[in-house]
């Protein structure tokens, strides 16, 4: 399944290229077909996930323009699209048929509600937490209860961990 998720996901990127449109679907597609996608690609060099309330695009791009002058090639959603479907797109469209990332570095954004689903499933050699506001109430309940859920998959995590001083 993991041969045929790439190609659908490779495919349907370019196809909707040439209608100047981009997003997630493609990765919609790809996770549809194979579910555990992220989990069977191969990234030779370090992962990085920026997540937070505000600042993540920011954050993410800043560290992917620092590896990219440093020599690394850079895989990176810096359009934002930091479900898991957008970050599927991204990593996917990127990707040989046999599962190898086509870059020596990958920076992930990912929004603060799809981390329990994005660090378990990729190689994370660091995650980025750039804050935790409550201007997010709306869609996230309690900043206490999206912390928690956080701190479970933080668990078994054994990269690196950059937090913001002030959470």
């Amino acid at each position: 399944m993991k041969n045929l998720a790439i190609a659908a996901v490779r495919m349907s990127r370019w196809l909707l290229s040439f209608a100047g449109r981009g997003g997630s679907l493609p990765g919609q597609i790809g996770l549809r077909l194979d579910p555990r996608i992220l989990n069977r690609l191969q990234i030779d060099g370090p992962v990085i996930v920026v997540t937070g309330t505000n600042g993540k695009t920011s954050t993410a791009n800043l560290i992917a323009d620092l590896l990219e002058k440093a020599g690394y090639q850079v895989v990176t959603n810096r359009k934002g699209d930091n479900l898991r479907e957008g970050i599927t797109t991204a990593l996917v469209s990127q990707t040989s048929l046999g599962g190898r990332v086509k870059a020596t570095a990958a920076v992930l954004e990912t929004d603060e509600l799809n981390v329990r689903y994005i660090l378990p499933s990729l190689p994370v050699t660091a995650l980025v937490v750039t804050n935790f506001f409550r201007d997010q109430l709306d869609r996230a309940r309690e900043m206490e209860q999206l912390i928690e859920s956080i701190e479970e998959v933080l668990k078994p995590f054994r990269g690196t961990l950059i937090l913001n001083a002030n959470d």
